[in-house]
């Protein structure tokens, strides 16, 4: 009987171990998706800042009657965030405050929607909406 109480007593040392490495394993796993997946908000959220500071930048290089129409995202990767322009500068930040960018960019006179944006160029001044 004694010798079925130790197999018993191993067994369940020998079980404990594994969902233990299992478990680790898991987190450590877990760990590196949150990760590529922050880093892949990042990428998007570069990326959409460096587009749209690409299309004021044309604006303002082009002549007077430039108009063009683009659009922006209503979410990024799933997330809500804000857009604008202020002070010569494209802010783009996530509702729940872990990412945010900010590009210098000409002036220009509006603000920037979620959907389609009229992006116009009258008398040297570049018009968003």
């Amino acid at each position: 009987m004694n010798k079925r109480a130790q197999s018993a007593i191993e067994f369940m040392l020998l079980v404990g171990a594994v969902f233990f490495f299992v478990i680790v394993f898991v987190g450590i796993f877990q760990g590196r998706i949150a990760e590529k997946s922050a880093e892949q908000r990042n990428i998007i959220i570069t990326e959409l800042a460096l587009d749209i500071q690409n299309e004021i930048n044309i604006a303002a290089k082009s002549t007077d009657g430039y108009t063009r129409e683009f659009d922006i995202p209503n979410t990024i990767a799933g997330k809500e965030y804000s857009i604008g322009l202020y002070d010569g500068y494209v802010y783009l930040n996530t509702s729940d405050g872990k990412n945010a960018m900010a590009l210098p960019t000409f002036n220009a006179t509006g603000q920037l929607k979620k959907g389609a944006n009229l992006i116009r160029k009258i008398n040297s001044t570049i018009f968003v909406n």
